[in-house]
């Protein structure tokens, strides 16, 4: 994929010192993102890169895999963590100050809520040159309840005072941030969380074949496939109360994915009579290849940045079916690419999935349909492109061009 200026955005961004910031990286998407851009900016764009973390003990192997091999340094603030704790706080910011002093970073760009707190203060207070916070979505609904949603809130005014931009993954979620009066509009750059679409999109001789084989499936079932950390956010739950408003008998459903939740999830679907037709796969490395045998996508997420799983799936040549919440619109496209239905809603679920399983021909053009939409939006290149870009403008305009 060729854009304009990519050449001249390699050029600019040799060179500089930037630093990382992420609360934990774990098996979710801004993890994934945030490594991606790290290895893409020290391979490609020439940076001397450094990736800051709190212990994060589910960090995925390929994760690893990459930073090593693409020279991106790691450092653990052991103190930095994701639930409140005034004193492992203190002692969060005092290791966030200690690093970002030892390494005067030219950029200094934070990843999610509590490291994007302790680390813009940090940039703020050691005037690194130019300070980037990407939230990768937010909380503000569909994680607690109200009140901790108006002191999140209040926290993310204040620390929308020292930064210099904010990355949105999609315009829907610079609007829930303005609205809650964060920031002011030219902070904000709407970049959304890229995808190497070639992994997915790309297809095996006879994968569908193989998988299908492999998991016991017939080669003429409707298989729906979901991807998702087994966390209450994701509602998994309420994909499985709306398999049980399938008309008998139900498509099969593959839950891809691992987290807490997995035990009490696996309880409902045997108590919904459903365990002949519900699966959990785990944690696969297999993602795309299980995508290939499936013929939808479903999730039924309470809150959600983007959802970089819809364009993985889309990308994948699957319709999908989902929850209206977040930016899921600006990434599918209702009666398009896919359906999308209110949150918290079984028989909405239930009966997009019914719709099709009966019309194959409809989910051959939705399917379509979405793998035109996302490429070259959501490619991977293509965000970190945009953000090495970023870096250097905003850096112009801090310095007059100098690093």
């Amino acid at each position: 994929m060729a854009n304009p200026g990519a050449q001249s955005s390699v050029s600019d961004s040799a060179g500089l010192r930037v630093l990382h910031l992420i609360t934990r990286m774990d098996m979710g998407g801004s993890s994934t993102n945030t490594a991606a851009t790290c290895v893409r900016l020290a391979g490609v764009y020439g940076c001397d890169v450094t990736l800051a973390a709190g212990p994060s003990p589910e960090m995925p192997p390929q994760l690893t895999r990459g930073l090593d091999e693409s020279g991106v340094s790691r450092v653990t603030l052991p103190h930095l963590r994701r639930n409140p704790n005034p004193l492992g706080d203190v002692a969060g910011l005092i290791e966030t100050l200690a690093l970002v002093r030892r390494l005067r970073p030219t950029v200094l760009h934070t990843h999610t809520s509590k490291a994007g707190v302790l680390g813009r203060f940090a940039g703020w207070l050691l005037r690194v040159p130019v300070v980037v916070h990407t939230p990768h979505g937010h909380i503000f609904y569909g994680y607690f309840g109200a009140f901790r949603m108006r002191l999140f809130a209040w926290i993310e005014r204040m620390a929308a005072h020292w930064c210099d931009h904010i990355i949105s993954l999609t315009d829907r979620e610079t609007t829930d941030y303005l609205e809650r009066g964060i920031g002011r509009p030219r902070q904000y750059v709407t970049i959304p969380s890229g995808v190497p679409l070639q992994r997915f999109m790309e297809r095996g001789a006879g994968v569908r074949e193989r998988v299908r084989a492999v998991l016991g499936i017939g080669p003429e079932e409707v298989l729906f496939i979901t991807v998702a950390r087994l966390a209450p956010v994701k509602g998994v739950d309420v994909l499985v109360d709306a398999w049980r408003l399938v008309a008998a008998p139900a498509p099969r459903l593959l839950i891809v994915g691992e987290g807490g939740e997995r035990p009490r999830l696996e309880e409902q679907v045997f108590r919904a009579g459903l365990s002949d037709r519900i699966a959990f796969l785990g944690a696969r490395s297999d993602v795309p290849d299980l995508l290939h045998a499936a013929d939808a996508f479903v999730l039924a997420s309470r809150n959600e940045g983007m959802g970089r799983v819809y364009v993985e799936a889309m990308a994948a040549g699957l319709p999908v079916v989902g929850t209206d919440v977040g930016g899921v619109r600006c990434v599918v496209q209702d009666g398009v690419s896919g359906i999308l239905t209110p949150p918290e809603a079984p028989a909405a679920i239930a009966g997009a999935v019914a719709r099709l399983v009966a019309d194959p021909a409809e989910r051959a053009r939705m399917g379509a349909a979405g793998r035109r939409a996302v490429y070259p939006e959501f490619d991977e290149a293509y965000m970190v492109e945009r953000i090495a870009r970023l870096y250097t403008r905003a850096l112009e305009a801090k310095t007059g061009g100098g690093k």
